[in-house]
């Protein structure tokens, strides 16, 4: 399925050598045929050395655009209600990304693969979770995760920053404003915060609007 929008922010924590992993990532993307037509929402500012190595090194192939993004600090933890305010990130980068897709004016925001009753990603193999492999500068994956310590079958770090919290906040001030916030696993944590998705039910789909 083609990517329309993909938001780029951190790269390799605590690694100083960073050009092995942003070459990877931009490898990846220059091989994927579902990236042709994509958009990559990258933070933009001082603090982002990831999204700015690959941009300024001119590692990131031709992509369809990039729209840079600074990260709203103000106080508060309410989303913002435009790109031009920046983007929040509070408890992970699933805020910058939800609030990304608000920004952007979709009236639906299903979330998918966002779990968070273990730390196992797709493209890994079983028993494995992401972690940073310090010998080759890169992210691999391992048993656990040498920077936080959990293992594949522990619940996401996230949980422990208040993600599900934040998420049940979040869907309150979007359901005053005609958005919907939903997820698409029953199973996920967030299912006890937020409407499972119903494909029977597509009333409420709306196209962003241009803005």
């Amino acid at each position: 399925m083609p990517v329309h929008f993909h938001l780029l922010r951190g790269g390799l924590y605590g690694e100083l050598r960073w050009r092995r992993y942003a070459g990877e990532v931009a490898d990846a993307i220059a091989r994927n045929p579902f990236y042709r037509d994509t958009v990559f929402v990258m933070q933009g500012e001082f603090l982002s050395d990831f999204t700015n190595q690959l941009i300024g090194y001119r590692l990131l192939p031709p992509v369809s655009g990039v729209l840079r993004y600074r990260t709203a600090r103000h106080e508060g933890t309410a989303p913002t209600a435009k790109l031009a305010d920046g983007l929040r990130h509070i408890a992970g980068t699933l805020s910058d990304a939800v609030n990304c897709a608000s920004c952007l004016g979709w009236s639906s925001i299903v979330l998918v693969g966002v779990d968070l009753y273990d730390s196992r990603y797709f493209w890994l193999p079983p028993g494995e979770t992401a972690s940073v492999d310090r010998a080759r500068a890169t992210v691999s994956c391992a048993a656990s995760n040498v920077l936080r310590g959990t293992r594949s079958g522990d619940r996401h770090h996230t949980t422990t920053n208040g993600v599900v919290e934040l998420m049940a906040e979040w869907r309150r001030y979007f359901a005053d404003r005609g958005v919907r916030l939903s997820v698409y696993n029953p199973r996920s944590l967030l299912a006890d915060v937020l409407p499972v998705y119903d494909r029977a039910d597509c009333s409420w789909i709306q196209a962003p609007t241009s803005r």
